[in-house]
């Protein structure tokens, strides 16, 4: 009641409020990401129903000063997720749960403020963080997203013409407030864009640690973009470069590591094509002092199970709390792209004004190994959509998927091995927008 007290009150009258937000419910079914029916801890098939409503209200104070705030309501709760039992006097146990109420009901996610001047924009505050196609920092606005990048941020951006200069700085963490040991950024932006046209370089140093201790770390991330209608094209690099001591004596660390990928879409009348191609460094000798894996935003989204989903998981016969039923020890891949070459092609269609299908398919191959491995295929994964929009406010989508697993997860033997099936995924997933 007190939040939607802000929005009634009298002050906020003063101001314009702006609505946007997203409701997402989607429905899973895995059959089953332990990619197995030999080995004895096999899960099996397994389902999830989720859901989430973010609102963003925006208040428009003058034409120079705004707010602006996101929150997450319900974010990504199964249903019937964290269950709460309230017995009945005449009854000595409590039979059902009311799954009405939930401890992480509402989160306040981003809050900032913006001041337009002739000289630039000014932002203050707990904001986005998006660059080119989010294959490093993602917002994770998207009906696939689960994550987002935020940060705690001053930043100003000045315009030129066509031309973009951005400069912030920003924190991650206030630890004592009188020791040096927080962890904060400096970043900085160099943009040019016109209607068809997109090219920048984003630069982010990021630094941890006291003086003794300290790590430090820049990401450069170059990205391109074009869009002349039927064609579009885009293409983003970034290197991470670095060095320090970590945590639990692990000294004179150093960071190198290199990321790509690449997008080509053609539409021709009802018909799409477009390729994806990517790389995500690895490193053939994790356990020494040279960190050269480089891993994609987990909001970079291929496909329905590879890169998407932990494989393989096993069953954890030992729950003692929610979220501990699986075990992750066998996991060779999890949510993000990571230490891979991968290969998408896709097509689409546009079967009528409001019904679209589409088809890809996924290839990977590992960028480096272990000296005393040499299985590199990921697999192939096979995935089909159907997009139904009645209206442009609200989204209907059915996925299916085929993952066949390749030498990568077939040839690892511990944890039981046996790690050679096809894994089945179903989605359903309906999406409100405002």
């Amino acid at each position: 009641m007190l939040l939607f007290g802000l929005f009634l009150s009298n002050s906020a009258q003063a101001a314009d409020v702006f609505w946007e937000g997203m409701y997402r419910l989607r429905g899973q079914y895995f059959d089953s990401l332990s990619l197995s029916d030999s080995n004895p801890d096999a899960e099996g098939a397994s389902n999830l129903l989720t859901h989430r409503l973010r609102l963003q209200p925006n208040w428009r104070i003058s034409p120079k000063l705004s707010l602006h705030t996101q929150f997450d309501i319900l974010p990504l709760q199964s249903f019937g997720g964290s269950a709460l039992f309230y017995p009945a006097p005449t009854q000595t146990i409590p039979l059902f749960p009311d799954s009405t109420q939930s401890s992480t009901a509402l989160n306040v996610t981003r809050l900032w403020g913006e001041y337009r001047s002739k000289y630039g924009l000014l932002k203050m505050g707990r904001v986005p963080l998006h660059w080119g196609s989010g294959m490093v920092f993602n917002a994770g606005n998207g009906a696939w997203d689960e994550f987002g990048n935020t940060v705690d941020r001053i930043q100003f951006t000045a315009q030129v013409q066509n031309l973009y200069v951005l400069g912030g700085i920003e924190s991650y963490a206030e630890n004592q407030v009188n020791l040096g040991d927080d962890t904060w950024g400096l970043a900085g932006a160099l943009y040019y864009a016109k209607s068809k046209t997109q090219l920048g370089l984003y630069l982010n140093y990021r630094q941890q640690g006291p003086a003794e201790t300290r790590l430090g770390m820049l990401t450069a991330d170059l990205y391109g973009g074009i869009d002349s209608g039927d064609l579009k094209a885009e293409l983003e690099l970034a290197v991470h470069y670095g060095n320090g001591d970590l945590d639990g004596g692990y000294d004179d660390i150093s960071v190198l590591a290199f990321g790509a990928a690449t997008k080509l879409g053609l539409s021709m009348n009802k018909l799409n094509l477009g390729i994806d191609a990517g790389f995500a460094q690895g490193d053939s000798t994790p356990n020494d002092q040279s960190i050269n894996t480089f891993q994609f935003n987990r909001d970079y989204n291929l496909s329905l199970m590879m890169f998407e989903e932990p494989m393989p998981v096993l069953r954890n016969d030992f729950v003692t709390q929610e979220g501990e039923e699986r075990d992750l020890s066998a996991v060779r891949t999890g949510y993000s792209i990571s230490n891979a070459i991968y290969l998408r092609p896709n097509i689409g269609y546009n079967i009528r004004k409001n019904l679209r299908g589409s088809l890809s398919l996924l290839t990977a191959w590992t960028a480096a190994l272990p000296e005393d491995e040499d299985d590199n295929f990921y697999g192939i994964e096979v995935d089909a959509h159907l997009t139904w929009t009645p209206t442009p406010k609200f989204t209907l989508e059915s996925s299916l998927g085929l993952f066949n697993p390749g030498n990568y997860y077939s040839s690892y033997s511990d944890f039981g091995g046996g790690f050679d099936r096809y894994a089945l995924a179903a989605q359903l997933m309906s999406t409100i927008n405002f």
